[in-house]
């Protein structure tokens, strides 16, 4: 730019600086490039207006030709980078030959704007990408680190309870553990999912699935202990094809039955159904509590949103991460309260027909 401002300065046989524009597009009138033109305020206007209507202004232009100062919009892509500020010497004018050749500097510096403007964006994409590949690599070490040793302890665990004979205090102790090595895996992956979503490192990976399957796999994720009699499945016999990411979609209802598990009465069943309608499926899960405010309905898929009224544990990020599955996956989400008593969760997703399929 200061290349360009001697050269006008030759030229023109006058001062020229060049006003550039911060990131809101406002003039950086302190960080000018080039000569020291001092402006006043009415002059500072003028380069507001410039900005604003991609217009000359000033000296030897239709917009307040009265004024000393020529200002010129240096535009590329349709954007103004930067205004072009000449003072001339007093009563100076510009023959054919220096208009021309004017132009062609204001267009060379344009060009040279635009090229530090894309070297930018071409720099921030590379920053965006090797920031991507570090929290990848990061999240697949600490999920190692987290998930390695949980699932050894729960294994471990398990062990002990199925092969040996323990006195029922040892036994109750040896069960709760258990199941807080489950709570807490659950819950680890709960923020690992929500980090990748937030990153932009979670992918779905499609797949061609039967619903039925995936309903099956995330009630037996989701019943715990003695929860194991209180889900009851109703799924049509005939195969409901939908093209998905299994473990997103697993992920999804198994958050969704443990929340009504969690919630709802204690030891009331919590109903899965699912029904074919209209080349859609539509999983309804729904507990036999007293419904939740209705100004809570709408919140209850935030982040970390936890009722006033909602039980110890958790973190609140469940439905939330729920809701982002589904989404991911072409489908939706509701909640509703049901009359005279129950709550239902509703998800929605497309069915792939039969020739599709082949």
């Amino acid at each position: 730019m200061r290349v360009g401002t001697e050269q006008i300065n030759l030229l023109c046989r006058s001062n020229s600086s060049v006003i550039m524009l911060n990131d809101a597009g406002e003039p950086f009138f302190d960080g000018a490039l080039g000569d020291q033109i001092s402006l006043a305020d009415e002059q500072k206007g003028l380069v507001h207006w410039v900005i604003a209507n991609k217009k000359s202004a000033g000296r030897f232009s239709d917009t307040l030709p009265q004024q000393p100062l020529m200002y010129l919009p240096l535009i590329s892509s349709g954007i103004v980078r930067a205004v072009l500020v000449i003072k001339l010497a007093d009563n100076a004018r510009l023959d054919l030959a220096q208009r021309t050749l004017l132009e062609s500097f204001t267009a060379l510096m344009t060009l040279v704007l635009e090229k530090d403007e894309l070297l930018r964006i071409s720099r921030e994409a590379r920053m965006k990408e090797d920031t991507q590949k570090l929290q990848s690599a990061l999240l697949d070490n600490l999920s190692h680190e987290l998930k390695t040793p949980l699932t050894i302890i729960a294994g471990y665990l398990d062990a002990l309870l199925l092969y040996h004979e323990w006195p029922k205090d040892a036994l109750e102790l040896l069960e709760e553990s258990r199941l807080a090595s489950l709570r807490l895996t659950n819950s680890v992956d709960a923020v690992l999912d929500l980090t990748k979503l937030d990153t932009g490192n979670f992918k779905p990976n499609y797949a061609l699935c039967d619903v039925k399957d995936v309903v099956s796999e995330a009630v037996k994720q989701a019943v715990i202990g003695s929860n194991v009699n209180r889900v009851k499945v109703e799924c049509p016999q005939e195969p409901l094809a939908v093209q998905v990411d299994f473990y997103m979609l697993t992920q999804a209802l198994k958050n969704m039955i443990n929340n009504a598990l969690t919630h709802g009465p204690a030891q009331g069943d919590v109903d899965v159904k699912v029904n074919s309608l209209n080349q859609k499926v539509l999983i309804n899960i729904i507990d036999q509590g007293g419904g939740i405010p209705k100004d809570v309905l709408a919140k209850i898929f935030d982040k970390f949103y936890r009722g006033s009224q909602t039980k110890k544990g958790g973190l609140g990020l469940g439905l939330s991460i729920s809701k982002r599955f589904i989404e991911l996956n072409n489908g939706t989400v509701e909640a509703a309260n049901l009359s005279p008593q129950g709550f239902m969760m509703s998800v929605v997703l497309p069915v792939i027909d039969k020739e599709e399929k082949l």
